[in-house]
């Protein structure tokens, strides 16, 4: 990784490394930012490096609001404003529909910020820094550059971006001196094989100016074989955390197939009502997982590679969603194993068919973790995702 010759000290002026780092991951949701977090995000959205939206909200229940007798008062709903039309008569919770009148009851507005990372200003910010290196630089595949080093060729990787796998494997890594680059900083170390000679670094170091690049990849130029490298073939680094090799904890039956859609407030799995408005937590997990699924399921993956989420990210997503702190982490399992079975005995009473608590929701444990660390799905094996029906007769 860099060492500290390739440290800038000119860290730039005014921005923080840590709000950076968070407005790289991707989708990060942020409720009432700070003066600090809107300027980095400014910053990187000048860069072309996100894309920032800060939006108005109120919400459905909120003790401080002189409507809340009249709420569900267990309602998480959020109601963003557009144009400042607060009392339209066209505001309604997207949770409970309720119509919810802000000026009229005088309810507490947030700001909120939203921050999706964008791979095309990522790669063009990557290739344009890398462009003061070797101006002759060629890209290899999506996310993966080739630059001449004096001598010597040097590989960039941006690991989120590699659209060749190959280029993340150590194999090639030992034999071809490469530099990867983490957009994401969320466990950073973490992904990365725990071997000194892999050359590593955050996007967020590159942006705040605390890594010099140049400097980096000539190290890497330079650094030759490594003296020592375990004898075994594994990647260098992830996409996620690494080695997330997701091994169901039961099998499932390949005969098996349940249509589930999900609305503003509702699950549905066989046209029956399996997580209602009123379920709060239980209703954003699936939700967190559900999208999650639809974005490997248009991203045309394997079924056996479809992402599990470990309980930390469900928990970040759930902050991020719902603007409060869940630091318990037992509650928040607790509430995907009530799921689980809830889930089970619905499909079981009201329908009659055959199906087990690991058939919508699956619980992986990742192979190669030596302890028992797990993670959550929605089940790609017995999962067909419908469209969402309004009005079915079936629910109750």
């Amino acid at each position: 990784m860099p060492s500290q010759s390739s440290r800038r000290k000119n860290v730039s002026k005014g921005l923080s490394l840590e709000h950076v780092g968070r407005l790289l991951q991707d989708g990060a949701v942020f409720r009432s930012p700070s003066k600090g977090l809107l300027a980095a995000a400014e910053h990187l959205r000048k860069l072309g490096i996100i894309d920032a939206v800060t939006e108005e909200f109120v919400c459905c229940a909120n003790v401080e609001d002189s409507d809340f007798s009249s709420t569900n008062r267990n309602c998480p709903g959020r109601i963003y404003v557009t144009n400042g039309a607060f009392d339209s008569g066209e505001l309604q919770c997207p949770m409970c529909g309720r119509h919810v009148y802000p000026d009229t009851y005088e309810k507490r507005r947030y700001t909120e910020l939203r921050a999706d990372v964008s791979p095309d200003g990522v790669h063009a910010y990557v290739g344009t820094a890398l462009a003061d290196v070797d101006p002759g630089l060629r890209q290899l595949a999506p996310g993966v550059f080739r630059l001449d080093v004096g001598d010597e060729t040097v590989t960039v990787c941006i690991v989120e971006y590699c659209g060749d796998d190959r280029y993340l494997t150590r194999d090639r890594a030992t034999s071809n001196p490469t530099c990867f680059i983490a957009v994401n900083p969320r466990d950073f170390e973490g992904r990365f094989l725990e071997e000194p000679w892999v050359q590593r670094l955050r996007l967020a170091d590159m942006v705040c100016g605390t890594v010099d690049l140049a400097e980096v990849i000539r190290e890497t130029a330079t650094q030759g074989p490594p003296a020592l490298v375990r004898q075994v073939s594994i990647p260098v680094c992830g996409k996620g955390p690494l080695g997330v090799i997701a091994e169901p904890v039961e099998p499932s039956s390949p005969n098996r197939r349940f249509a589930v859609e999900v609305g503003s407030n509702v699950v549905r799995v066989e046209g029956v009502k399996v997580v209602a408005e009123q379920a709060g937590l239980r209703f954003v997990v699936f939700s967190i997982l559900w999208d999650s699924f639809l974005d490997d399921l248009n991203n045309g993956l394997a079924a056996d590679q479809f992402h599990t989420k470990p309980i930390s990210q469900v928990i970040d997503e759930l902050e991020r969603r719902t603007g409060k702190n869940h630091p318990d982490e037992t509650t928040v399992r607790r509430a995907l194993n009530r799921l689980q079975k809830d889930i089970e005995v619905a499909i079981k009473r009201k329908v009659g068919l055959p199906i087990d608590r690991q058939d919508i929701i699956q619980t992986c444990r990742w192979t190669s973790q030596s302890d028992d660390n797990f993670g959550y799905r929605i089940n790609p094996f017995t999962v067909v995702a419908r469209p969402f029906q309004a009005n079915l007769s079936q629910e109750s």
